[in-house]
């Protein structure tokens, strides 16, 4: 029987590093360069209570996504440790990780590509029910049907094909067959990013309703941070392969106390036109991750900056309850 930590975490990542090795020039090898390589995600810590919503915010290729998989062991980690339900789901065999994939779940990005064009509805969804012995022969017919009156479809269209359903009812077949599985833990990766605006709150309200029905855990990442005010209970802000920042949604969004949490937000686009800024919040281009700066990863872009920061990397700690944050003068940002 599976036992949560004392401090009620279902999830903990404890220092996850993924790096993704570049292809040396035949030059490079003759000469004994060090091979080089991405760090995408780099020490990475965060963990979720039961029920809980958090969303995972940064700019494109800060490594969202690449953790994601990592704490499903889609991609495996190079370093680090994931927790759920107290398992240490790193050290799982195939046959272990097999079973720890009924709890936990992701729903893509991309609807049209997530979903086998050559598969009915019934085909998709009847084989995720039997590969995982969800229920017996006889109830697979009616848990199709539930499935996808759950999600706003229609049992009558579960004998067409991905092909012939919009994006937005893509995405609701791919979030059925997330469900189909009665997992405790989904990720959403980037869930609404490719559907058109009518129809990313339709999502979002879905995602929403079927997270507080189901008492799901629920890791949002998105780059939208409307999308992430309004679903979420907490916020982690990434930053060229770490956490920066971590703290409960309103708090985050009335008081940041990291840098480059200030200019993330200052750089959204305001719904009001009155409240629109011409210019641009975050100066220059994120460094490489190839070849990261020395010191805090953020100094480059950052007006406060000083010697301290471009020497010294600031480790992440608590500055009140609640909040976490990677910066040495997180007490004069705000």
């Amino acid at each position: 029987m599976n036992s949560e930590p004392e401090d009620g975490s279902l999830l903990r990542v404890e220092g996850l590093k993924k790096a993704f090795p570049l292809k040396q020039p035949v030059i490079d090898v003759l000469l004994r360069k060090p091979a080089l390589a991405v760090k995408a995600v780099d020490g990475v810590s965060l963990s979720m209570r039961r029920g809980e919503t958090l969303g995972l915010v940064g700019e494109s290729g800060c490594g969202k996504s690449t953790l994601a998989r990592c704490i499903l062991r889609l991609e495996e980690p190079d370093a680090g440790k994931v927790t759920f339900e107290g398992q240490d789901i790193t050290r799982m065999n195939k046959r272990e990780l097999r079973q720890q994939r009924k709890k936990m779940q992701i729903i893509f990005q991309d609807p049209y590509s997530s979903l086998n064009p050559r598969m009915s509805i019934r085909e998709m969804l009847e084989e995720v029910l039997t590969v995982h012995r969800i229920c017996p022969p006889a109830q697979v017919a009616s848990r199709l049907a539930e499935l996808l009156e759950m999600v706003g479809m229609s049992p009558d269209t579960m004998d067409r094909f991905p092909g012939e359903f919009s994006g937005g009812q893509r995405q609701r077949l791919g979030i059925a067959r997330a469900l189909a599985v009665d997992p405790e833990f989904i990720i959403a990766d980037e869930p609404v990013s490719s559907l058109d605006v009518s129809i990313q709150a339709q999502i979002i309200n879905l995602l929403a309703d079927l997270q507080r029905l189901l008492s799901l855990t629920v890791l949002f990442i998105s780059h939208d941070l409307r999308i992430i005010r309004h679903i979420t209970d907490c916020v982690a802000v990434m930053y060229l392969g770490t956490v920066v920042e971590m703290a409960q949604t309103g708090a985050l969004f009335d008081r940041p106390y990291h840098p480059y949490t200030t200019v993330l937000l200052a750089a959204a686009p305001a719904l009001d036109p009155r409240a629109r800024r011409k210019e641009y919040a975050i100066e220059g281009e994120p460094p490489s991750p190839i070849n990261l700066p020395r010191g805090c990863r953020f100094h480059p872009r950052c007006v406060m900056a000083t010697a301290k920061c471009r020497e010294e990397e600031p480790s992440m700690r608590q500055v009140e309850p609640g909040r976490m944050v990677s910066c040495h003068f997180s007490n004069k940002v705000s």
